[in-house]
């Protein structure tokens, strides 16, 4: 099953970046990757698994693959600018076609990847142990978190977690970065319109908005921590 999907410029780059990000969590948890075939303005079709999202001064580009593989040691790969992109075939688009329509249609995440309330519970206890501060979830992000805020909101929160715990791990390795975690008395979770960082007081205050992040969580986490600390 395929889908053409045409896309205003304005749009593509984040679209570019979801698939990047869904292929990634397939290749760490096994199962089918999305494939694309895409159409550009000189005529040009380049067809391939997208591995890696690169926004560039000069523009965004994305590299893709020939094959799924689980190792970084590929046999052909292609790399385009997104502002040639003219539209887009999606094969295998009932895995995403939900991711693409906010929830609107479709389930393309399987169900054993939507993680239940004892699994986030577990990641926002080790985020308490990474940063050896006490994280603290407002009332309102809690009680968005349930069956009723959908597989895949859920699952973005849930690899939010996950990359805020290894952004931690990160900020930890550097001396300074280290000294500044220290310095801090909490870390507040709090659900936004977008991702953001502020620090008030002795207090990291994150941001949340359940959506596809423009890019890899954990790049975009490191540096608004090192922003905000």
């Amino acid at each position: 099953m395929s889908t053409i999907f045409d896309y205003k410029v304005g749009e593509i780059t984040d679209f570019f970046s979801q698939m990047v990000r869904f292929n990634k969590t397939r290749k760490e948890a096994g199962g089918d990757w999305v494939k694309l075939e895409v159409y550009l303005k000189s005529g040009q079709v380049i067809a391939g698994f997208p591995v890696v999202y690169e926004g560039l001064r000069s523009g965004a580009r994305v590299l893709v693959v020939n094959e799924p593989t689980k190792t970084d040691v590929f046999h052909s790969m292609a790399f385009f600018n997104i502002s040639e992109v003219s539209s887009v075939n999606i094969a295998y688009a009932h895995l995403v076609t939900e991711i693409l329509t906010e929830g609107k249609i479709g389930i393309p995440i399987p169900k054993e990847d939507v993680p239940t309330a004892l699994k986030l519970k577990r990641q926002i206890k080790e985020l308490t142990d990474t940063s050896m501060k006490e994280v603290r979830i407002s009332a309102e992000l809690m009680d968005a978190i349930g069956p009723n805020l959908g597989p895949v909101k859920l699952y973005y929160f849930s690899l939010f977690l996950n990359d805020l715990n290894s952004a931690l791990e990160t900020v930890k390795s550097d001396p300074m970065g280290k000294e500044a975690l220290a310095s801090l008395d909490s870390v507040d979770l709090e659900r936004g319109d977008a991702l953001k960082f502020s620090k008030t007081g002795n207090t990291l205050k994150i941001d949340f908005d359940f959506s596809a992040p423009d890019g890899e969580y954990k790049a975009l986490i490191v540096e608004g921590i090192e922003k905000a600390i």
